[in-house]
């Protein structure tokens, strides 16, 4: 509580959500190229018990952080010592979850686009190799070294600098007037709720303003010829 105290003692600018696309995951029979718009306000992911919806929900945290479970913070291990280390989800959680009968010639994907005080950012994010694979701002790619997001927590700060996934925190640094740990915190522990969790009937996540309703169905839907 403490730590939301302090994000919210200052002037932040969270991601407001424009569209996500999905490529190519076969966990969905609509997955091979599926785009959602977002509308302000509460957006709602219906669909019956195994169809995936936490998983899609699930996506939508992965395009915005990540892996990231849990922000920065101590561990400490078994002989006793403490590590600094944020905490992620297995690297397979999305390929594990894919239907191998169906053939894709590319790997998995998730691009989303969002608004951060004025400034558009799109990211596209392999879901099976867990990595920042294109970053723009305001239209213009940003270069960068693509490394897998589990290698680029091994690396020192100095390696970290010429990485896509560092100048993407910059740009959350910057934009939002958040650090990117407090991001993690903010999306995982603020952003995304449950109806209750021993229901998962109906899962959503809030989009900070508005009333407006809009339901997601179609990815769990079964193409029709």
């Amino acid at each position: 509580m403490t730590e939301l105290k302090n994000i919210m003692s200052r002037q932040i600018y969270l991601p407001e959500l424009l569209s996500i696309n999905i490529k190519n995951y076969t966990l969905y029979p609509n997955g091979l190229d599926y785009t959602f718009d977002f509308v302000k306000g509460v957006n709602l992911v219906l669909g019956g018990n195994g169809m995936g919806k936490t998983t899609f929900v699930n996506i939508i945290r992965f395009a915005i952080l990540g892996l990231y479970k849990k922000p920065f913070g101590y561990t400490r291990t078994y002989q006793g010592s403490i590590i600094e280390k944020r905490q992620l989800f297995p690297q397979k959680y999305f390929s594990n979850r894919m239907d191998d009968s169906v053939h894709t010639d590319t790997s998995p994907t998730v691009s989303i686009s969002m608004k951060i005080n004025n400034v558009t950012v799109e990211l596209t994010r392999d879901l099976s190799s867990i990595t920042l694979t294109q970053l723009k701002v305001n239209g213009t790619e940003v270069s960068g070294t693509l490394v897998n997001q589990f290698s680029y927590e091994k690396l020192s700060d100095v390696a970290k600098a010429d990485t896509l996934p560092y100048k993407y925190e910059e740009i959350i640094k910057v934009n939002t007037n958040l650090e990117f740990d407090d991001l993690i915190f903010f999306v995982n522990e603020v952003l995304f709720y449950w109806r209750r969790p021993q229901d998962n009937s109906l899962e959503r996540w809030r989009l900070l303003s508005g009333c407006t309703k809009r339901t997601v169905q179609q990815i769990f839907q079964r193409s029709r010829s």
